[in-house]
């Protein structure tokens, strides 16, 4: 019992003696006085400007919230719109310093240095049916044309581990 106090009480003050310190991105931002957030190039409902310019969605108030807990206003943030295809290279390059755009976290891009965060949004593939096909699940499919976005990462899981394919 006497071990496990001392071994307690040894750990908590070395915890205490450390500083925390969040990295050279913090320390850009913090410089530079405001976040880059990476956005997408318009989709409703995750980030897009409206008539005035104004960024909003699921994916920009998570940049101004950021911006909140880094400096106290929710407008010290610069949206970077960009591709699917220039979103990684953008976060990998320092030209934007948060990506929260959609973007599924796969082993692959953690072994890459992509560093992940809680996820914000879940999804899952649905298929729409006429009512009169009598299709209630996906192996009835079988045969079906589907279309789907050309380089969307779903649609080659799907493809290649549907029955229906």
């Amino acid at each position: 019992m006497k071990n496990w106090k001392i071994a307690t009480l040894a750990a908590g003050v070395a915890l205490a003696a450390t500083t925390a310190h969040a990295g050279p991105t913090l320390d850009k931002v913090k410089a530079r006085g405001h976040i880059v957030c990476g956005a997408s190039q318009g989709t409703v409902g995750f980030g897009s400007p409206d008539d005035k310019g104004y960024w909003t969605g699921l994916d920009v108030e998570t940049c101004r919230a950021v911006a909140v807990a880094i400096f106290g206003d929710k407008d010290k943030v610069e949206f970077v719109p960009l591709s699917g295809q220039q979103r990684i290279p953008a976060l990998q390059t320092g030209e934007i310093d948060i990506l929260p755009r959609t973007l599924t976290w796969t082993l692959q891009r953690d072994a890459n240095g992509i560093n992940f965060a809680t996820p914000t949004y879940y999804e899952f593939t649905g298929f729409m049916v006429a009512k009169s096909s009598g299709v209630t699940k996906v192996e009835e499919m079988t045969g079906a044309s589907v279309c789907v976005c050309r380089r969307d990462r779903q649609r080659r899981s799907w493809l290649t581990t549907s029955p229906a394919s």
